[in-house]
């Protein structure tokens, strides 16, 4: 190959560590988030097996009852 400037192949070189660092930051934060997701997941299941368990509601009745301004809101019933 031809002649390589020295301050652009370290510029390249620089570029490359810089773009794995970030690879691997991205890779390391979509990890976390699965792990999150994973663990809300699994309390959410366990927690609804539980209710089950129970003989309790999964999807607990929603009444709509009047508020102060004249809107409606929505009340779960425990």
């Amino acid at each position: 190959p031809g002649y390589v400037v020295p301050s652009q192949q370290r510029m390249q070189n620089e570029m490359k560590v810089q773009q794995q660092q970030q690879q691997s930051m991205l890779k390391q934060d979509l990890n976390n988030q699965t792990r999150s997701q994973q663990q809300h997941l699994q309390n959410q299941l366990q927690t609804n097996q539980q209710r089950a368990a129970q003989g309790g509601n999964l999807n607990p009745p929603q009444q709509v009852l009047p508020n102060n301004n004249g809107g409606m809101l929505r009340q779960t019933n425990p």
